[in-house]
């Protein structure tokens, strides 16, 4: 998964809101001098706790390509934020209210957490630390309103952190092996003659191997932060938004299925160097708009099947004429 379903129009659109939103912020404590610099005070104090977090963040999003979509996290959380202050008021902005005492534990809280990782080294603590870092701090500079706000937004963050690697091989493994064994019914199904053995699709003369990178944990983080983001930026009801986020995961696996199927499919038919180098990376990101095609999709039959009041409801007159 390396940028997702967003083109570079989109990404120049999420930095664009990212940077209103500083300026915005800024703007409404830069009057003030003691709350202007406390804030650049803490953003100082931030960027010495966290540099090392932060270094090797973008470190992993650089050398792993499960999580080469971490440099888009940030920029539509932003954006999640930007959506969130458009719906607050000017005086929820320039006169923060309350907050102090939730922030200064959400504070504490984070800097435990940041000491706990000194006796038991974990980049999955650290980056915890530092998300509840940001809410506190935003908590005792702009206000309980704002902070309540930008709670979803703050935890959108997790989907650039990367997973435990003993967790991650624990959850790929099932899936490799459900996949493999999903596409060999296909296969048969379409009368190719297929044996699974594990994580092996045996073909007639020759094995193609579904390796732990096509197991659909990438696919499945893809589609868990598309699903997040679509149902916190939709204005839809609850239960609409509880089911396309739902259905994120299934559409993880069936595009995943549908991907080994199609490269098991070229292999029979002797276009087996089309599933190698970098039209195998296109294949996936064919499959990754086609997956957020039918996360589409589910949202329009939701709508669809929703019940929409009248806005114009017919009153029955029991008035009798003469």
């Amino acid at each position: 998964m390396s940028t997702g379903p967003l083109t570079q129009g989109s990404t120049l659109s999420l930095g664009h809101r990212a940077t209103s939103v500083g300026i915005r912020l800024l703007t409404n404590v830069r009057e003030q001098p003691i709350p202007f610099l406390l804030v650049l005070g803490s953003l100082a104090l931030f960027l010495s706790s966290y540099t090392s977090t932060l270094s090797s963040l973008i470190q992993r999003w650089n050398t792993d390509p499960n999580y080469s979509h971490g440099y888009l996290v940030p920029l539509v959380s932003l954006y999640l934020l930007h959506q969130s202050l458009e719906r607050s008021s000017r005086r929820e902005l320039s006169s923060p209210q309350g907050g102090h005492g939730v922030g200064s534990i959400l504070v504490v809280a984070a800097i435990l957490l940041l000491w706990l990782t000194t006796l038991v080294p974990s980049l999955v603590l650290e980056s915890f630390s530092m998300l509840v870092m940001i809410l506190g701090a935003i908590s005792i500079l702009f206000g309980r309103s704002l902070a309540t706000r930008s709670i979803a937004p703050v935890a959108f963050l997790l989907f650039m952190v990367p997973w435990p690697s003993k967790l991650y091989s624990q959850a790929a493994f099932p899936l490799q092996l459900a996949i493999s064994q999903t596409a060999s019914v296909l296969l048969t199904m379409l009368g190719i003659p297929v044996l699974c053995d594990g994580s092996l699709i045996h073909l007639p003369g020759q094995t193609m191997h579904v390796a732990e990178a096509c197991s659909g944990m990438r696919q499945l983080t893809a589609f868990l932060a598309m699903g997040a983001a679509t149902a916190l930026m939709i204005e839809r009801p609850t239960w609409v938004r509880g089911i396309i986020l739902a259905s994120a995961v299934p559409v993880a696996v069936l595009v995943n299925i549908l991907r080994v199927t199609l490269m098991a499919l070229m292999h029979h038919a002797g276009l087996g160097e089309w599933t190698k180098g970098t039209l195998h990376t296109l294949e996936g990101m064919i499959m990754i708009f086609a997956g957020f095609g039918i996360l589409m999709g589910i949202m329009r039959v939701l709508d669809w099947i929703q019940v929409e009041p009248d806005p114009h409801p017919k009153t029955f007159d029991a008035r009798v004429t003469a």
